[in-house]
């Protein structure tokens, strides 16, 4: 039986993230290679799948960190949610900059 990490379920969820992030890597080498391109709304197979490998990642750095920020100081709370909400507000401006034209 495998050994439970400290993390619990966010192992699993970083893992599905990454198993993503390579999914979309591996569409966008073939597009890229065959020359052929899959498009959804006007918008290709292979970006759509790297904004949602982005998310699950940076979905899983937020949580990972939240976890850490809660054992510092308020000092490194404060910092956290500045950063967080930037981040969040970063991803929200870039999917609406893609998608919404």
């Amino acid at each position: 039986m495998a050994k439970k990490g400290k993390t619990g379920s966010l192992g699993l969820w970083a893992f599905i993230a990454i198993v993503l992030n390579a999914i979309a890597l591996l569409w966008q080498f073939i597009e890229t290679a065959f020359k052929f391109s899959v498009t959804i709304s006007g918008h290709s197979l292979s970006s759509i799948l790297s904004v949602i490998a982005s998310l699950a990642l940076s979905i899983i750095v937020l949580l990972v960190a939240h976890d850490f920020a809660e054992r510092q100081s308020t000092f490194w709370r404060v910092i956290y949610w500045i950063l967080a909400i930037a981040t969040i507000l970063a991803i929200l401006f870039e999917i609406g900059h893609n998608f919404v034209k």
